[in-house]
């Protein structure tokens, strides 16, 4: 007899559909430690990192960032969403992607989704431009 729902698929699949997961334009739900917040985040996975082994990621936050750097998106187009919310396009956060790979085997849910290839562009563009981005992210990011 079965132990759990993941023994009904075949060795490597769910290790597979998580690392498929951790690529630019993933939408992810996710504590971010460096913020002290109490509540987890939604982030956007953008570009890798040179050596391969981080990704950085925007947040999406609730209210707009007060430069106007930032891509508006809606729950119209995207049903996890309760209100208009804002990519903020003046900072980055990066994670490792071996952790995001554990935590999306061991918690699925957290997917959300994939943004736009129209939006993806936009945010990356004004990354691109932001002068609120080190020149180190910038660099070890291909931003």
């Amino acid at each position: 007899m079965s132990s759990g729902l993941k023994d009904l698929f075949p060795d490597g699949f769910l290790e597979e559909h998580a690392e498929s997961k951790v690529v630019a334009e993933s939408i992810i739900v996710i504590q971010i430690p460096q913020f002290n917040l109490s509540y987890d985040k939604f982030v956007v996975l953008m570009t890798s990192s040179k050596d391969g082994e981080e990704i950085c990621a925007t947040c999406i936050n609730t209210n707009p960032s007060p430069r106007g750097n930032h891509v508006l998106i809606t729950p119209a187009d995207y049903d996890f969403l309760t209100h208009d919310s804002h990519i903020d396009c003046g900072s980055v956060v990066s994670f490792r992607k071996d952790y995001l790979k554990r935590l999306l085997l061991a918690e699925p849910h957290r997917y959300k989704g994939t943004l736009s290839e129209a939006e993806y562009i936009d945010v990356l563009l004004k990354l691109g431009q932001s002068d609120t981005i080190t020149p180190e992210q910038v660099e070890k990011f291909n931003l």
